[in-house]
């Protein structure tokens, strides 16, 4: 079991809610516009802590046409992320904080710095329910945002190759979840 989904599992123990088992994929759309661009739901899966607790669902969405295995690269996409329930901020900034140093160098990750804080700056605690999206529009950035509400955009294809990473890179926070959002390749 990796870093993460210890302190995740020590997060939720730590606020006294209890873990579901078997949580059930919540629905998400077929289709997303990501400011004029359509994108199509490529997959979904779900993230576990402690191998059998269902933290959030997940669904990727890429352009028609492009290839999973394209996905860290400069085409537009979309991370939905559906909570099971409430996780402070502070979870989800420390969860991308240890799979951005896994799959980053230090010289990547002081380049990004200034970027990762504003990114990390406009986190807010989720509830049950809640979705964050990730965004990336070549040329528009990365924008995230929450139950539909943009919150925050940042510059830059560099940084949405470095912080897509966190689900779907070398060292993802679960192998589990890009499986199954990329397929056994991905």
């Amino acid at each position: 079991m990796n870093k993460t989904a210890i302190f995740l599992a020590l997060a939720f123990m730590a606020l006294g809610g209890p873990l579901a088992r078997g949580t059930a994929m919540p629905k998400f759309p077929a289709r997303v516009d990501a400011e004029g661009t359509p994108l199509a739901l490529r997959s979904t899966g779900i993230f576990k802590a402690r191998v059998f607790f269902s933290v959030y669902a997940a669904a990727l969405y890429l352009e028609e046409g492009v290839s999973s295995a394209r996905v860290l690269e400069d085409v537009p996409k979309r991370l939905e992320l559906h909570y099971f329930y409430s996780i402070p901020a502070s979870v989800m900034v420390e969860e991308g904080g240890s799979a951005l140093a896994a799959n980053l160098s230090p010289d990547q990750r002081e380049l990004l710095r200034e970027r990762i804080l504003q990114l990390n700056a406009a986190y807010r605690d989720v509830k049950p329910g809640e979705r964050y999206a990730l965004t990336y529009v070549p040329g528009r950035g990365t924008v995230l945002s929450l139950n539909g509400e943009e919150i925050c955009r940042i510059d830059g294809a560099d940084f949405a190759a470095a912080y897509f990473r966190v689900w779907l890179g070398e060292k993802p926070s679960s192998r589990a979840l890009k499986k199954a959002l990329l397929g056994p390749a991905g």
